[in-house]
């Protein structure tokens, strides 16, 4: 590839080109604008990008409608000059981002019509009729276990925790891989009539530990504690005096979580269980602290089996005191963080304002967004939903 189609960058990025191959259409297509999200209440990514096509090759993409959506394959790669394929270079701090090959199907798309313009395709600057393509993107291994509802068990005899049932599932449809943590919960699983999306996720909440999250990446299937992956490698420094013009958003739950406390507050009963005990469970997430103490909430359960009820509140109370504290920021490109690291925030004020922003946080979501290189139409960014324990 001739350097000549490199922008002169002098931004943070080394100069790169963003590229997708699609498995019905043989010529590589540039993008201008590719998105890609992961959150921890997603089980897959979510990902879109643009691509302009010439009038006259337009019908190499409509081949798309003769293709299943499983088999809807591209890859998104960023296209380096000088540091190798799939690498994104940060000149400032001397790091390597991820930076491909995004691997996705599409399931869906737009086509809409762009008048003759200077609009540079594949680097011709000649004023060209075409089409603005806009395609919706998933996870392939994520979809497939969409598509089928199913009735089976999932017997302890041959699963022996959550973590089994969910290793199955994934080598099932194909997965290249996964990364799985045990779950020591053990039950006769029963799926009536769902997906095998569905079933995974409706054992989420009887994980022990608690605190898991599933989902698919680049055909890769994680099931892991929310935070297993670590403290990310970086620091994010914000001023609190400036939350609005530096796009920072930051949200206390504090009246809230004073409503389910800091002690023990989960309690299932039902109808036929031995709720006599009151069967109170506790997990306090990172930050947990200054919330005031003896509230409880009961939640109606229908499995009389303790170490169930005890696995269920101990992932209610994790998942819903984990949200003290939201911040929401647009920060430099992360390629490489996802829902199961944490953060740490620093707030650089002067000492006469208040650094309750500071600490160690949980990654909710990531959102990058990238160009058709380093600084066209934009420098890459990326959005990060962050959140905390109770302060």
């Amino acid at each position: 590839m001739s350097n000549t189609i490199f922008p002169t960058s002098t931004e943070k990025y080394s100069k790169f080109l963003t590229y997708c191959s699609l498995s019905w259409d043989s010529k590589p297509r540039m993008v201008h604008n590719f998105t890609h999200t992961l959150t921890q209440y997603t089980p897959s990514c979510f990902a879109e990008l643009a691509v302009v096509y010439p009038k006259s090759e337009i019908n190499n993409f409509l081949k798309i409608e003769q293709i299943p959506i499983i088999s809807r394959a591209l890859n998104v790669s960023c296209i380096t000059d000088g540091f190798g394929p799939n690498v994104i270079y940060d000149r400032y701090d001397n790091t390597k981002l991820f930076g491909g090959p995004w691997r996705l199907i599409c399931n869906n798309y737009t086509i809409n019509p762009m008048p003759p313009s200077t609009f540079a395709i594949e680097g011709d600057p000649k004023p060209t009729e075409s089409y603005l393509v806009v395609m919706q993107c998933v996870d392939r291994v994520w979809y497939s276990m969409t598509q089928e509802e199913k009735v089976g068990v999932f017997s302890t005899k041959k699963y022996k925790s959550i973590s089994d049932c969910v290793k199955y599932i994934l080598d099932l449809h194909k997965a290249r891989s996964s990364e799985i943590e045990n779950s020591t919960t053990e039950f006769n699983w029963l799926q009536s009539k769902m997906t095998d999306y569905e079933f995974i996720r409706s054992v989420l909440a009887y994980t022990n530990p608690p605190g898991f999250h599933f989902y698919c990446n680049n055909e890769v299937g994680y099931f892991k504690t929310i935070g297993s992956a670590g403290c990310y490698n970086g620091e994010i420094n914000i001023d609190i005096r400036g939350l609005e013009t530096n796009n920072i958003v930051s949200i206390i739950n504090k009246h809230f979580l004073e409503k389910i406390s800091d002690g023990p507050i989960i309690i299932p009963y039902g109808e036929g269980l031995n709720d006599s005990e009151h069967q109170e469970r506790d997990a306090a997430p990172m930050g947990g602290s200054g919330l005031s103490s003896g509230g409880k909430r009961y939640i109606k359960f229908s499995i009389d089996n303790e170490a169930i009820k005890q696995a269920f509140s101990a992932n209610v109370n994790f998942r819903t005191r984990m949200f003290g504290r939201v911040v929401k920021l647009k920060t430099v490109l992360m390629t490489d963080i996802t829902p199961l690291h944490t953060i740490k925030v620093a707030n650089n004020a002067p000492d006469k304002y208040p650094t309750v922003c500071s600490g160690e946080y949980y990654v909710v979501s990531v959102k990058n967004v990238i160009g058709v290189n380093s600084n066209t139409p934009f420098v890459p960014h990326t959005y990060l939903v962050l959140s905390r324990g109770g302060e």
